[in-house]
């Protein structure tokens, strides 16, 4: 099964959702509700698309071109999640404190870069470090040392990522979280994280199918706009899967 890279169309809008699905109905006896889950969580995604692109770059070409590889929806795209909170403070968060792994290079190939004898992974933003915290109300939480001192640095939703030994893990955040005066903040997550370097405001990649693509009429002298609706494939629904590539 083929996994194509969502192309670089800009992505205008978006309505992220989450499938939850539950059973409902109520004891016979008694009449008491009965709620019980049904099935695996799964991400929805309903996406807006620019058709003109960035200077012009055939954004309407290129998501009709992924339509083609897909073959109307029996090929899966892969693509990086658009943020759940406003994209402009999540810009702000993640020049400020995000963080992304600078690879070598060895032949095209990502390599750990060597100090010595000792493996040593080079990030792009200044190391930030976090350290498991058992924090009251929460089942995960991590503390994170180095920060700017009193700003908001996570909020309900956003993505965190931490790495130990060069190896990443994600985790949601679950509440507001500002750091101290002394640049320290208590994170409570949604998922164990390792102690390591940390990034505020990342991103998940997960793949999609798309079940339906709109096009929309070009107008005359102005961009227009293509849709998509995608939902969730998980890795145990797929079948030998090949990630592919095909833009430049």
């Amino acid at each position: 099964m083929n996994i194509y890279t969502f192309p670089p169309a800009p992505i205008t809008g978006w309505l992220p959702n989450e499938e939850l699905p539950t059973r409902r109905g109520e004891y016979a006896l008694d009449g008491k509700r009965a709620v019980s889950t049904a099935g695996p969580a799964r991400r929805t995604l309903q996406l807006t698309c620019g058709a003109l692109g960035r200077g012009h770059n055939g954004g309407a070409g290129y998501l009709a071109q992924l339509w083609r590889y897909i073959d109307g929806g029996v090929g899966l795209v892969r693509l990086n999640l658009p943020p759940t909170n406003w994209h402009l403070d999540q810009i702000g968060l993640r020049r400020s404190i995000g963080n992304r792994v600078v690879p070598g290079v060895d032949g095209g190939n990502p390599v750990v870069l060597v100090n010595g004898v000792t493996p040593v992974t080079a990030f792009g933003n200044t190391r930030r470090t976090a350290a498991p915290l058992v924090l009251a109300g929460y089942a995960h939480a991590v503390t994170v040392t180095g920060l700017p001192p009193n700003i908001i640095v996570a909020r309900p939703g956003d993505i965190v990522r931490a790495w130990d030994a060069g190896t990443p893990s994600t985790a949601r955040v679950l509440d507001l979280t500002r750091s101290d005066a002394d640049g320290e903040a208590e994170v409570p997550v949604s998922a164990a994280l390792p102690a390591g370097v940390i990034a505020f405001a990342d991103e998940e990649s997960a793949v999609f199918e798309v079940l339906e693509y709109k096009p929309g009429a070009q107008t005359i002298g102005q961009n227009w706009s293509i849709s998509l609706s995608l939902r969730e494939v998980l890795d145990s629904e797929i079948d030998s899967p090949l990630e592919v590539n095909p833009w430049r």
